[in-house]
């Protein structure tokens, strides 16, 4: 059995200041630490695979500059949940993508987290195409 990777101390360590939705003010001021308190709060015990998220969010953005969508975190878990990815992700973070994955990863706030799940109401399998209208 995998050991969560949890760290004892953390509990008396101070957050650093968050916004009204609980997210970083400054994301620079990320680390293992006040992730594992982030996630304590939202009663979540980071285990292996949740850090393989968040890990893979943090690199994402820092490669790309940008935070990667669902989708694009479902298709890098599917090499090790294949189609069941998505539901795996949700079990990890089951208030969904934009409400813990990126608040504890560190990402600074969208704006977009009204709808805090992120998956809810949307496909992650394929990625939703419109018609093409012709006669513009």
């Amino acid at each position: 059995m995998e050991r969560p990777l949890a760290m004892a101390n953390t509990a008396r360590q101070a957050l650093p200041a968050l916004d009204e939705e609980g997210f970083l003010l400054d994301p620079a001021d990320w680390n293992v630490a006040v992730a594992t308190i982030l996630a304590g709060r939202e009663n979540i015990l980071l285990s292996h695979d949740h850090w393989e998220v968040l890990r893979f969010v943090r690199e994402f953005q820092e490669a790309h500059r940008v935070i990667p969508d669902a989708r694009q975190v479902v298709d890098h878990l599917a090499h090790r949940w294949g189609d069941q990815a998505a539901r795996k992700l949700h079990e990890l973070f089951p208030s969904g993508y934009l409400g813990q994955v990126c608040r504890l990863a560190g990402m600074p706030n969208s704006g977009a987290v009204g709808d805090s799940s992120g998956l809810k109401g949307q496909s992650v399998r394929a990625p939703h195409r419109h018609a093409h209208k012709e006669g513009k």
